[in-house]
């Protein structure tokens, strides 16, 4: 069996359905194999979004860990951390990423900003719907509907 485990800020947390981590927590990843011999053919890669996160494996094979960071530091709302062991999903990992009031100001404001001046900006570069549905089936561009989707 594999054992996947997270570290926020030097602490072992519970894997849960949705982690809930600060943008400013240091995070690490373990995955531990009780056999070596498993994982020393294998490949295995740990993916924030589309970020390939830096990893080393340890005790001969058996403890693949990835460098302890601030992997949220950029991040706001949800995120998906993906483990891949030879290019097949071993498991993926929901963070509900907070910030404080000041950073989420900012954000918010920029967000507001593109919406209104250049909409086709967060089409490119959020690939998560913005869109709120109304009851006679048209589509209303808002922030909120975009925030609460994050």
């Amino acid at each position: 069996m594999i054992d996947i485990r997270v570290h926020l800020s030097g602490e072992e947390v519970l894997v849960t359905p949705v982690i809930n981590v600060s943008d400013m927590d240091t995070v690490e990843f373990e995955v531990i194999v009780p056999n070596s011999d498993y994982l020393s053919s294998k490949k295995i890669k740990i993916f924030l979004e589309d970020y390939e996160v830096p990893c080393i494996s340890l005790k001969n094979g058996s403890i693949f860990k990835s460098e302890t960071n601030h992997l949220f530091r950029e991040s706001f709302g949800y995120s998906n951390v993906r483990i891949f062991i030879d290019d097949e999903i071993l498991s993926e990992l929901l963070f509900n990423v907070s910030t404080d009031e000041k950073k989420f100001e900012n954000i918010k404001s920029m967000m507001s900003y593109l919406l209104e001046n250049n909409e086709r900006i967060l089409d490119l570069c959020f690939s998560r719907t913005k869109y709120k549905s109304k009851n006679d089936g048209k589509f209303e561009a808002s922030f909120d509907a975009f925030i609460i989707v994050t």
